[in-house]
């Protein structure tokens, strides 16, 4: 039996390795955005990797081994680092300048909540409705 042209149009070529991989690098970058652990963003650059492994004519074997040593080698060497680098910047410090000319004192206060939430006087205004 001849194949007719509808037949034909039916017949998907097989995917080329570059694009798979680079919709499988595209993929893990979306799940890193959503999980924000540093895990899918290693294996989408080794995914990338593998594309290029593929770009160049390799058989999917060596695409494999691509991935897995750029993969497991970036998660091993690299996040380690990141997670230190993102461990060193735990707490923002707010510094709001103290514009008060005074401060009212209404008790002890810690130096770094002094730093960080300066006391201002109330307004006048507020003085004189709260006294009789």
């Amino acid at each position: 039996m001849v194949p007719t042209a509808a037949a034909e149009a039916l017949q998907f070529a097989p995917m080329p390795g570059f694009w798979f991989w680079l919709i499988v690098a595209g993929a893990l970058v979306v799940v890193e955005i959503l999980t924000l652990a540093f895990f899918a963003a290693f294996i989408a650059a080794a995914a990338v990797g593998a594309a290029l492994a593929a770009l160049l004519g390799f058989n999917p074997l060596v695409q494999a081994i691509v991935l897995l040593v750029l993969g497991v080698g970036g998660i091993g060497a690299a996040r380690p680092l990141l997670m230190q680098a993102l461990a060193r910047r735990r707490e923002p410090v707010l510094r709001i300048p103290d514009t008060s000319r005074s401060r009212a004192s209404s008790g002890p206060q810690s130096p770094q909540m002094a730093a960080r939430c300066p006391r201002t006087p109330p307004s006048s205004s507020l003085r004189s409705r709260a006294q009789p």
